[in-house]
């Protein structure tokens, strides 16, 4: 996971505005809305301060906008292209900028991931409710048999299988909001922030607890046979 990984979004929600909402500075650095991008790279802001509409015969100069929201721009500097805010919400690029999962996110949490990919640029609850889904699917493949979050968590700590910072990271997914919430149930205090935080976190799970362990163990069995069985030998051996 990159773990210089900014959206688009949070950062025109931190950069400075002006009264009327327009991005006050010229430039920040964030990880690029565009699908095929998502290089972290300095952006450069803009604002557009007089809307407009064109018919065939030329400015509707009579028309009546009424209040219109702020527009931002931000352009890329590693692929040119801009990104459009509206009223402080980006609406272009349309696709999500929710990190991918993890290389090795099991098949089954995949189509929940990516669908709370999906919905979060119009609903961060459900986006979070997903996640939560998917945080219930892979918590057996680290070796849980229980049923709730709660319960797999504290197998999974009795049991010595996850690190300390893992059940920190799992017992932050089941608190934030209101602990009461299950797998798939909405919590009306789940907002953008927490939902992307969510995502990093289900991304830090696997990257430490399967990909990790799997590198190691790929690792290991390119020793040379002559070594292996060595090893082996050593450990078979009674203590004195």
């Amino acid at each position: 996971m990159n773990t210089q990984y900014v959206s688009a979004q949070s950062a025109i929600d931190e950069q400075k505005k002006s009264t009327d909402g327009h991005v006050i500075g010229l430039t920040s650095k964030f990880t690029c809305p565009f699908n095929d991008c998502r290089t972290y790279a300095v952006h450069r802001w803009g604002a557009s301060n007089s809307p407009s509409a064109r018919d065939g015969a030329g400015l509707l100069s009579h028309r009546n906008f009424g209040s219109m929201p702020p527009v931002n721009f931000s352009l890329c500097e590693a692929c040119g292209r801009e990104a459009i805010y509206i009223g402080g919400q980006i609406v272009l690029p349309a696709e999500t900028d929710a990190p991918p999962p993890a290389v090795d996110l099991p098949t089954d949490c995949i189509p929940d991931y990516e669908e709370a990919r999906a919905v979060l640029p119009r609903s961060p609850r459900g986006s979070a409710a997903l996640l939560r889904l998917v945080i219930q699917k892979l918590l057996p493949h680290l070796g849980a048999t229980k049923k709730t979050i709660d319960a797999s968590i504290g197998e999974l700590v009795a049991a010595g299988k996850i690190k300390t910072q893992i059940q920190q990271a799992l017992d932050t997914v089941r608190v934030v909001g209101n602990e009461s919430v299950h797998p798939g149930e909405m919590d009306l205090r789940d907002d953008r922030e927490t939902a992307l935080a969510i995502f990093r976190i289900v991304n830090l799970i696997v990257e430490t607890e399967i990909t990790e362990p799997k590198r190691l163990e790929a690792l290991y069995a390119s020793l040379p046979q002559s070594k292996l069985d060595g090893i082996a030998k050593r450990d078979a051996q009674p203590e004195a």
